[in-house]
């Protein structure tokens, strides 16, 4: 998009002063992101919503406006402020997209492996922002993505593609076809645990660390109902395992386990009940199990989801997965006592 064009768009929000500069900012793969600064040196973040992963972009923005405000109220530096338009609105929509605008949150931002320190920090906050999120009103909360996180859907579309995609990359994948198969057929791991509003993409990269060894939750857009064990799951296998999600023989970190599980149970509080303390044990290899068999299905379609940086890249993160998922699985037990203890 051209400059004069984002200028315009950032300047229908409440911002301070006039916009002096918009700059690319992070690494998402999803929305489009820039960080604007403007002539009193405020900065904030504006955000064009994918439409094509978040159907419903206008409901999405008016989510993450709910959610911050709800959760605002009650701690404020856990989630960045949603900016208003100068008419009130969560976001501006035009023939270029629909927008929005969040305070610019100055911190680190997460990467695998993390310090223990951040592990711990990454876990409270997660579990802190479920805890802030039991008396929020849900009833005008759009669904950001229909089957998101739900295996029943992913193993749906990974049989299509066993049936109609590329026959050439399913003879290269057949043992990691044949492994996902028969681990979906004996896992069930994702339909136990108490439900609630979860932050639903409960990476380590969805987390800005700070000074003072607190951390801010960002990437509020799949902020949906669900297992609250699915976080920590996701948590788990992103910050957790012995290097980055396509490693070869990816394994699991128990010390980084133990600094995750500990934040994780003590921000949620009097809510990690005895089934959900069930559902943490299970919660990381079903979350490892379900993104290895994203990463397979839609390197047998073409790579059309992900992004890539070759022809095996989905090939090679699935098999990462798998490996981090037999590795929690031999961790069972190591990962159940500590789960105890805490």
């Amino acid at each position: 998009m051209k400059l004069a064009s984002l200028a315009a768009i950032a300047a229908r929000f409440t911002i301070r002063g006039g916009v002096r500069s918009i700059e690319p900012h992070g690494a998402g793969h999803i929305n489009r992101t820039w960080r604007v600064t403007t002539d009193t040196g405020a900065r904030y973040v504006l955000q064009r919503i994918n439409e094509q992963v978040f159907r419903d972009a206008a409901g999405v923005v008016c989510n993450t406006a709910a959610v911050t405000t709800h959760v605002r109220a009650r701690d404020a530096n856990l989630v960045p402020a949603c900016i208003p338009t100068q008419t009130g609105s969560a976001a501006v929509e035009n023939a270029e997209g629909v927008f929005r605008m969040l305070a610019y949150v100055e911190g680190r931002t997460g990467s695998a492996p993390p310090p223990l320190a951040d592990a711990t920090a990454a876990g409270l906050a997660f579990g802190r922002l479920q805890a802030l999120l039991t008396d929020y009103d849900a009833s005008q909360h759009v669904v950001p993505i229909v089957g998101f996180l739900d295996m029943a859907t992913y193993r749906a579309a990974f049989d299509a593609t066993l049936e109609h995609g590329d026959a050439a990359r399913r003879d290269v994948a057949g043992p990691e076809i044949a492994r996902i198969v028969a681990a979906v057929e004996v896992d069930s791991h994702g339909a136990v645990g108490p439900q609630g509003m979860i932050h639903g993409d409960g990476k380590i990269d969805n987390v800005l660390f700070h000074a003072d060894c607190s951390a801010t939750v960002i990437d509020l857009d799949t902020v949906m109902w669900g297992r609250r064990a699915w976080d920590f799951g996701d948590l788990v296998r992103s910050a957790a395992a012995h290097g980055a999600e396509d490693a070869p023989g990816l394994t699991l970190d128990l010390r980084r386990f133990r600094a995750l599980a500990e934040g994780f149970v003590h921000g949620l509080g009097g809510l990690c009940d005895g089934d959900l303390r069930a559902a943490l044990l299970d919660a990381p290899a079903h979350l490892a199990l379900m993104l290895g068999t994203r990463f397979l299905t839609d390197f047998l379609s073409g790579d059309r989801y992900f992004k890539v940086a070759d022809e095996t890249h989905n090939l090679r993160r699935a098999r990462a997965q798998l490996s981090l998922y037999d590795s929690m699985t031999s961790h069972h037990a190591a990962m159940a006592e500590f789960l105890r203890s805490i």
